[in-house]
């Protein structure tokens, strides 16, 4: 059914090229520039006690509305990866960098498939290339598959594939509660054909926020009724613009400017796209993927070591951990170390210090100990 949309060499060699580039642009460094931040390590936590309980969690991390949680199906993601590299958080950067190259081809298909083959090449581009498109998709969190099933989700309803794209669209409501915004894509395409199977996509949908079900009407609808109590009360108090709102938008303001980017000569397009993937680059390298510890906190290796140094200097298995600088306020912030810190026990590693207590700098990585 796909196969007409990729038969032209034309088309399939600039595909190929895009997604090849796209890959590099998300393995360069990875292991050097990926942050390690509290709300990571509150799913990483999540995912462990599952694997050790049996249980599997029915509510995700409480999300910016704190009476409402954002949805489980990150954990449930990450346990098998866990389970099978002995709980290594780097192996969940190079899975989520892994699996966001496959929104290359599928967002060529879906724009062609929207408009024209034009269309697919240059949404390929922005969500290839674009530098907030790689840095999200090495993030290793809740939001980093978003972007992905939210194509996946429109490709599967224009194949009439209704079951599967309602359990998308309920995977995505579980990743993060904004993506509600999507849901209008439903009703336009419903109006639009007389194939739509209503009955179908609502089994999909109800299967995918089944979690949100089971825990009740609150978390499941919680955000409409916040909605409207806002319409009355106002939104002056609500920060919208965060980084997880702007991944939500990202791949649907990609497909708007897809579709209307203006026609250019055959050699001015592909110069174009050769100079935004350089440009996006050089900004990636500069800017060391964004690591900086203003907006993400120390990046991994530095936690990495400062929960070694921190094993190294303790008297006991569970020293008390407290942090200042960047972030401090937030209770999350310390996970990461004691995350760090329990993967060096449980590998065997014993503590070999005299003291109880410690500081992590989150702005230097300077760590006090507390004797």
């Amino acid at each position: 059914m796909f196969t007409k949309y990729f038969k032209s060499r034309s088309w399939t060699n600039p595909v190929l090229a895009i997604t090849a580039v796209s890959a590099s642009l998300r393995f360069i460094g990875i292991f050097h520039w990926i942050p390690f931040f509290g709300d990571q390590a509150w799913f990483l936590d999540s995912a462990v006690h599952a694997l050790m309980s049996g249980t599997l969690p029915l509510l995700g991390i409480t999300s910016s509305i704190t009476w409402l949680h954002q949805g489980p199906f990150w954990t449930y993601i990450i346990i098998p990866g866990l389970g099978l590299t002995r709980f290594s958080f780097l192996s969940l950067g190079l899975f989520t960098a892994a699996l966001s190259v496959f929104e290359v081809p599928l967002a060529y298909l879906l724009g062609s498939r929207l408009k024209n083959r034009r269309t697919g090449l240059i949404f390929a581009v922005i969500m290839g290339g674009y530098y907030f498109s790689v840095i999200h998709s090495r993030l290793a969190y809740h939001t980093s598959l978003i972007p992905l099933f939210f194509i996946l989700f429109l490709n599967l309803l224009l194949s009439r594939h209704d079951f599967l794209s309602g359990l998308f669209l309920g995977f995505l409501y579980q990743l993060h509660l904004l993506t509600f915004i999507y849901w209008p894509f439903v009703i336009f395409h419903s109006r639009r054909t007389s194939k739509f199977h209503l009955s179908q996509f609502v089994i999909g949908f109800i299967i995918g926020i089944l979690p949100f079900i089971i825990s009740g009407p609150v978390q499941t609808s919680g955000i409409f009724v916040w909605l409207i109590s806002r319409l009355f009360s106002g939104f002056g108090s609500v920060g919208f613009i965060s980084e997880a709102y702007l991944v939500v938008f990202l791949a649907p303001a990609a497909l708007a400017v897809s579709y209307i980017f203006p026609p250019l000569p055959r050699k001015a397009f592909g110069a174009l796209i050769v100079v935004f993937f350089l440009v996006n680059f050089w900004y990636l390298i500069k800017t060391d993927y964004q690591t900086s510890v203003s907006k993400f906190g120390l990046p991994f290796p530095i936690k990495q070591q400062i929960a070694k140094d921190i094993l190294v200097n303790s008297a006991t298995f569970a020293p008390r951990i407290s942090t200042s600088g960047p972030g401090s306020q937030f209770a999350t912030t310390v996970l990461p170390y004691k995350y760090l810190l329990w993967r060096l026990i449980d590998s065997g590693q014993t503590p070999s210090g005299t003291a109880s207590g410690f500081i992590v700098n989150e702005q230097n990585g300077r760590l006090t100990v507390l004797e």
